[in-house]
C-alpha cells in the first residue's frame, strides 16, 4: 500500500508537544491557569499545574510569567497521592494546624473530589498558592530533583 494524503489528515489542525518551563529555585506566589491529569507517552500519567507568577524572588520567573509549577508523576501512586493531597489543602488555604488534623483521617473523601473537579472542571483555576521550590537529591540514585513546597498565599 503506497501513501496517501489521509494519512497526513488533521495534520494542519495540530500544534507540537510542549514540554513546560519549570520554575526553579525560589519563593513563588502563583495563579492557577489549569490543573491537568494527562496520560503522557513517555512517563506514564502525571498531575501537571500550571499558572501565572504573581510574585517571584527569582529573575528566572518574572511577575506575569507562566509556568509549569508543579509535575506529579504516578509512578508511586501512593506517595504521590500523599502529596497532591496536601496540595488540594494548600488551595484550600487550611493552616498548617488545620492539615495536621485532616492528615489524621483515615480517608478524606471530598479531597479526591475536590481534585478531579479541578482536572475535570478548573474548580482551581483563578487560586493564588504559595510555592517554594528546593533542589533536592535523591538519596538512592543521587539525581537532583526540584521539590515543591505549597502553602496558602496568604500565609
Amino acid at each position: 500500500m503506497g501513501l496517501s494524503r489521509d494519512q497526513f489528515k488533521g495534520m494542519g489542525k495540530s500544534q507540537p508537544s510542549q514540554k513546560g518551563v519549570y520554575l526553579t529555585p525560589g519563593m513563588y506566589e502563583v495563579e492557577i491557569v489549569t490543573v491537568l491529569y494527562k496520560y503522557l507517552r513517555e512517563g506514564g500519567e502525571a498531575l501537571i499545574v500550571e499558572g501565572n507568577v504573581t510574585k517571584s524572588s527569582n529573575a528566572e520567573h518574572p511577575i506575569g510569567a507562566k509556568r509549569t509549577v508543579w509535575y506529579k508523576g504516578m509512578k508511586y501512586k501512593e506517595s504521590a497521592f500523599g502529596e497532591m493531597r496536601l496540595f488540594v489543602y494548600s488551595v484550600l488555604g487550611l493552616t498548617n494546624e488545620e492539615v495536621k488534623k485532616k492528615l489524621l483521617l483515615d480517608n478524606d473523601p471530598e479531597v479526591e473530589k475536590l481534585l478531579y473537579e479541578a482536572c475535570e472542571n478548573g474548580a482551581f483555576n483563578g487560586q493564588t498558592l504559595g510555592v517554594e521550590v528546593t533542589e533536592a537529591v535523591n538519596p538512592n540514585s543521587g539525581k537532583k530533583y526540584l521539590k515543591q513546597r505549597f502553602f496558602s498565599s496568604g500565609s
